[in-house]
């Protein structure tokens, strides 16, 4: 009887997935660095069609020359960060969304290079560790079943 033992730990095993995050960069999405003119003309509007589930994490770190402002927007939820290099910026998702929205000001007198390698990093819901929880009904009708004693 170890064969039902062994096929309903599989069976439980198999439901817990751990998903990853997944992490774009600016040069894979937009082509390269990305240069901001000196102040008022440095503003950078950038859309990425990232979809991104209910209470995910989206982080965005800037490599970067200079300080710059940092609007990050996904769904309804925004937040603005004057950010340096190796600095990010993040947000946790209300609602499952297709797009990313980041703003990128410079508020600088001279140029300012955002690089490449600046990435966005979306991090899945953290699962809840715990137990499966069993009635003795169902405990009953399992050790029944599979004579588990």
């Amino acid at each position: 009887m170890a064969c039902p033992k062994v096929i309903l730990i599989l069976v439980l095993v198999s439901t817990f997935h751990v998903a990853s995050a997944r992490e774009y960069t600016f040069g894979d999405l937009w082509g390269g660095d990305i240069e901001l003119p000196a102040f008022p003309f440095g503003v950078k509007n950038l859309v990425a069609n990232i979809s991104v589930r209910v209470n995910e994490t989206v982080v965005v770190r800037i490599y970067s020359t200079d300080d710059v402002t940092l609007t990050l927007t996904v769904g309804k939820i925004r937040e603005r960060k004057v950010v340096g290099n190796n600095k990010t910026v993040s947000v946790v998702a209300s609602e499952d969304v297709l797009t990313i929205n980041i703003s990128i000001v410079n508020t600088k007198d001279h140029p300012v290079v955002v690089f490449g390698n600046s990435t966005i990093t979306i991090y899945p819901l953290k699962a809840e560790t715990g137990s499966i929880m069993l009635s003795r009904e169902m405990a009953r009708m399992l050790d029944r079943k599979f004579d588990l004693s």
